[in-house]
């Protein structure tokens, strides 16, 4: 099976996480619960979304399904990656996060472990493991992002859009974000994966 390690692993992200995840994604939950929907189903074109557009950290963030859509289970971003570089190494506290590149090329950690993923490709930063990731390549990134359970992230999403606006990055930015994704049981470790060279 592609993606998997001889041992059955996935890239030391635990195989038995990755298969729960799967597993949530298709509407098991990763406790095993049927996903708990607020409303009907529903269908969205390209250019639509479940919440406001989140324009911050070099991106486009849209929201596909949204907590309230699935009960709180997790919710779904699309995301454009305008710039290279990527997020400050965090951890979540009671959240796993899941990336699978769309287009470009990035560049992951998790745990201790790096590797550079092209489309097609995923990768799972369970919670309570520092990770990270960059967009390296030269063309426009695009990332599937789950986040289960999705909890208040698309508060922290709204707020960070907020506080950063489209006029650049504040000058105590590093503190300011710090203190914000704190509130929302996020925790920023270390600093963003370096991008030159690449």
């Amino acid at each position: 099976m592609a993606g998997l390690d001889a041992d059955g692993s996935t890239g030391g992200f635990g195989r038995r996480r990755f298969l729960a995840l799967a597993s949530a994604l298709a509407g098991g939950g990763l406790a095993g619960s049927a996903a708990a929907g607020t409303g009907p189903g529903f269908f969205l074109r390209d250019e639509e979304a479940r919440r406001p557009v989140y324009r911050y950290l070099g991106g486009v963030f849209e929201c596909k399904v949204s907590a309230a859509d699935t009960g709180g289970e997790f919710c779904v971003f699309d995301t454009l990656r305008l710039e290279r570089g990527g997020p400050g190494r965090h951890v979540h506290a009671h959240q796993d996060e899941w990336f699978y590149v769309v287009r470009g090329e990035f560049l992951f950690e998790i745990g201790e472990e790096q590797l550079r993923l092209g489309p097609g490709d995923s990768a799972l930063g369970p919670r309570g493991v520092p990770h990270a990731f960059a967009r390296v390549g030269e063309e426009t990134g695009q990332l599937l992002i789950v986040f289960q359970p999705a909890q208040r992230i698309e508060e922290l999403f709204e707020e960070a859009a907020a506080m950063i606006g489209h006029g650049g990055m504040p000058d105590n930015f590093v503190e300011q974000f710090s203190a914000l994704v704190r509130k929302y049981d996020i925790e920023v470790v270390g600093p963003p994966l370096p991008v030159a060279g690449s």
